[in-house]
């Protein structure tokens, strides 16, 4: 049973000395042990703890065609020590466009990352194409793959809003265009796009669009 940890994995090396800091687990059960040999002894340690509940899941694969998906935070503030992943994978998409609506984070220390992925909802080996931090307006990117991996990180102090994003798919049709090779549909809630792949597409600073938050 968990609450017997019987197969514990070292979160850290040894704590030994005087040392101070903050640790978070990836499992809902931690095993301290204190141990001392047999000369010299000192004032020992204190310690406090918390339960951490994430406010998003550690990997969701979305295959819509288009969609919509934000840090889970709602109208709070997201959580310290996040670590969330989304997969957006539609079949026979050959490019995906993401567009954060809203976006507030700790610039510079809690981050999203973008990731192409050449084997689909697998994911197995991403390649890396953006990252955003900090306050932003609403932002554009695109890649070259069907498939992209989104990644959210969050520190152990300072939070931010989160974010809001969507994404729309380009599929392969299957039909032939008139220089003969294969014709693509973009799929949309509104309206087709036509935009570079590869690159971020469009940023508009904050304040322009309303105060960012989730």
């Amino acid at each position: 049973e968990t609450e017997q940890c019987q197969n514990p994995t070292p979160l850290v090396d040894p704590l030994s000395g005087s040392v101070s800091g903050i640790l978070h687990s990836s499992t809902g059960v931690v095993k301290v042990v204190f141990t001392t040999d047999d000369s010299v002894s000192s004032e020992g340690f204190q310690m406090t703890w918390e339960p951490f509940t994430p406010s998003c899941s550690r990997r969701q694969t979305l295959t819509d065609l288009f969609g919509s998906f934000e840090d889970g935070s709602g109208d709070e503030q997201y959580a310290n020590f996040v670590n969330c992943a989304w997969i957006i994978a539609p079949p026979d998409a050959i490019s995906i466009e993401l567009t954060f609506s809203e976006f507030d984070t700790e610039e510079g220390f809690d981050f999203v990352e973008i990731y192409e992925c050449m084997d689909g909802e697998e994911c197995l080996n991403p390649t890396f194409l953006s990252n955003f931090s900090g306050i932003l307006g609403p932002t554009t990117i695109q890649s070259t793959t069907g498939a992209i991996r989104v990644v959210f990180t969050s520190d152990w102090s300072v939070t931010g809003g989160g974010f809001s994003a969507s994404w729309t798919s380009a599929i392969a049709t299957g039909g032939n265009n008139n220089d003969g090779g294969s014709s693509v549909d973009s799929a949309s809630k509104n309206a087709e796009t036509s935009t570079a792949p590869g690159e971020v597409l469009e940023t508009t600073a904050a304040g322009a669009a309303g105060e960012p938050g989730t």
